[in-house]
């Protein structure tokens, strides 16, 4: 899993304002057999369950894993006289991953995810409350095919993914309220090495997003997405690069403006890094923001915002210190607020400034086979709001 801070999105797309989560499957070559059973037991009948197998050789690699939790989960709080009844859970996943190389340049791979949750909702009175619970089957799956040689790659990906979740008011009934979604996505990333200090990159992506509701208003609905990116990176030196990127979204119905990001790294000295980042982002209205009952938006703008942040990074022996100053402003912030009719709203704040600072020291040190880690973070942060509500 990486975590990457800050604005970007020109290269990962609308949310991409505050930073982005990246989840990462790797698949190896030439590693053999491996396998590998985890298996935990815990208070309230909590039980953890996971199994992990992979195999590869020179052009073929496959990894399956699987996981089951489940608990009880009615744990007692002596001093408020409260028993957490109705809080148990369990929850299911299975992942699959197998690439193989049609030519030392060629490779495919199919990688997919399935999911199956089911959530209670705790009451304080079990005697007299109705209880509640959520459940969810989420599907992801990918199809990628990557091309690699001296002077460019590319990577085309074919993406499905799927979302259900269905809620019971009362657990004895059936399901009061639902939903489904559904994305198709096609993505297409080119980088050309123009020489060993220039390169460019072309993304394109297109998407069908198609939404449809049980009790929450949304009936049926569907959009169109498209997008064109273009960056270019320069290396100075080994220790110094820039990149400079501009985007143009097309989402159906949304008016969406040009973005850009330009960035750039030093590793000053030995002890000392830094970087910088700046860019212009963008974030347009969900489903559920437009079409929730009660209380969707159709009217709604798209976020935009603009962010700049400065991070340093200081390493001496065994220990790594990093202080990153940030500035962003958002216009049209989207926020669910509570409305005059009694139930909350979606609007655009006209505009948000928020500034601040995070830091965080770690230490790592190695003894033989064992290894000592740990951290320490501080952040600080100051949100200026401009309260212009735009109802519908």
């Amino acid at each position: 899993m990486d975590i990457k801070a800050g604005g970007g999105s020109v290269i990962y797309g609308s949310g991409a304002i505050g930073g982005s989560i990246h989840l990462n499957n790797i698949l190896d070559f030439n590693k053999g057999i491996h396998a590998s059973l985890f298996s935990e037991a815990g208070s309230f009948d909590t039980y953890n369950n996971f199994a992990r197998a992979s195999f590869s050789n020179d052009k073929l690699s496959f990894k399956v894993s699987g996981n089951y939790s489940i608990s009880r989960n009615d744990y007692k709080v002596e001093e408020a006289n409260y028993i957490n009844s109705n809080g148990q859970y369990n929850n299911s996943n299975v992942n699959i991953a197998v690439a193989y190389k049609l030519t030392p340049r060629h490779q495919i791979s199919w990688i997919s995810e399935f999911f199956n949750g089911n959530q209670h909702y705790p009451v304080f009175f079990a005697d007299i409350q109705t209880k509640t619970k959520y459940e969810t089957q989420n599907i992801r799956s990918l199809i990628a095919w990557d091309w690699n040689t001296s002077r460019f790659t590319n990577a085309f990906k074919a993406a499905y993914t799927e979302e259900n979740f269905q809620y019971f008011n009362n657990i004895d009934l059936p399901k009061s309220s639902g939903g489904t979604g559904k994305n198709y996505i096609l993505k297409n990333d080119f980088n050309y090495f123009l020489s060993s200090k220039w390169n460019v990159n072309l993304i394109t992506e297109f998407q069908v997003n198609d939404g449809e509701g049980y009790q929450s208003g949304i009936k049926k609905v569907s959009r169109n997405i498209g997008s064109v990116s273009g960056l270019v990176r320069y290396f100075a030196t080994k220790d110094l690069r820039f990149e400079g990127g501009i985007k143009k979204d097309f989402v159906e119905n949304i008016d969406s403006p040009v973005l850009f990001s330009f960035s750039g790294n030093w590793k000053a000295l030995k002890w000392y890094e830094t970087s910088l980042n700046i860019s212009r982002n963008f974030r347009y209205p969900t489903f559920n923001d437009l079409y929730w009952h009660p209380g969707g938006n159709e009217n709604l703008k798209p976020e935009t915002s603009y962010q700049f942040e400065l991070r340093n990074q200081f390493k001496i022996s065994d220990i790594k210190l990093s202080v990153t100053p940030y500035y962003m402003k958002i216009y049209d912030m989207i926020q669910w607020l509570p409305s005059s009719l009694g139930y909350h709203s979606p609007v655009n704040t006209d505009e948000v400034e928020s500034y601040g600072l995070e830091s965080q020291i770690e230490y790592a040190k190695k003894f033989g086979n064992h290894a000592l880690k740990g951290n320490l973070g501080y952040s600080y942060r100051n949100v200026q709001r401009t309260y212009l509500y735009r109802y519908r």
